[in-house]
C-alpha cells in the first residue's frame, strides 16, 4: 500500500507502466531476432532428436553397429 505523508494513497503514474512494458517488449523482440540466427539443429542434443548429419553413414556405420553389439 502507497501513501503520502498526507494519508493519501498515491498512484503511479501510466507513463511509468508504459515505459516498463515498452523496455519488456524490446527485450522480448531481442529474443526472437537472436533465436532466428540459430543453427537449425540446435538444441537436437536436448531433444533427443537425431539430427540428419549425425546419421553415420559407410565405413561409420560399420564402426557404430559393431559398437553397439
Amino acid at each position: 500500500m502507497l501513501s503520502d505523508a498526507d494519508g493519501i494513497y498515491s498512484r503511479l503514474p501510466l507513463v511509468d507502466f508504459q515505459l516498463a512494458f515498452g523496455v519488456i517488449g524490446v527485450i522480448a523482440l531481442l529474443a526472437v531476432v537472436d533465436s532466428l540466427t540459430l543453427n537449425p539443429e540446435a538444441g537436437s542434443e536436448v531433444s533427443r532428436k537425431k539430427s540428419p548429419s549425425s546419421t553415420p553413414t559407410g565405413a561409420d556405420a560399420s564402426t557404430a553397429t559393431k559398437a553397439r553389439s
